[in-house]
């Protein structure tokens, strides 16, 4: 069985879930990692490709492993497919 990566929906679904369950706003999360405000609800929107780097330090940010986002991503798709996108921020 060959891995797929997630959609970028279904990423940005991740990174957003993980960023609310910590209690972040989109604001607070870009200046720590060094990323425009913009640049990352982008991301969660699942209309920008984040790098690796800016993966893996989206995760150390929230405080988990980079396959924790991973694996959300993967459930999210699994439930919802790839065409979903992520809830419009709050």
């Amino acid at each position: 069985m060959t891995y797929r990566p997630p959609s970028l929906p279904a990423l940005g679904h991740a990174i957003r879930d993980a960023r609310l369950d910590r209690g972040l706003t989109q604001l607070e999360l870009a200046a720590t990692i060094g990323l425009n405000r913009a640049h990352l609800g982008h991301v969660e929107q699942g209309r920008r490709n984040a790098t690796y780097r800016t993966l893996a330090s989206i995760a150390t940010a929230l405080g988990v492993p980079l396959q924790e986002i991973l694996t959300r991503a993967d459930a999210h798709e699994a439930a919802h497919g790839t065409a979903a996108e992520p809830p419009r921020a709050r």
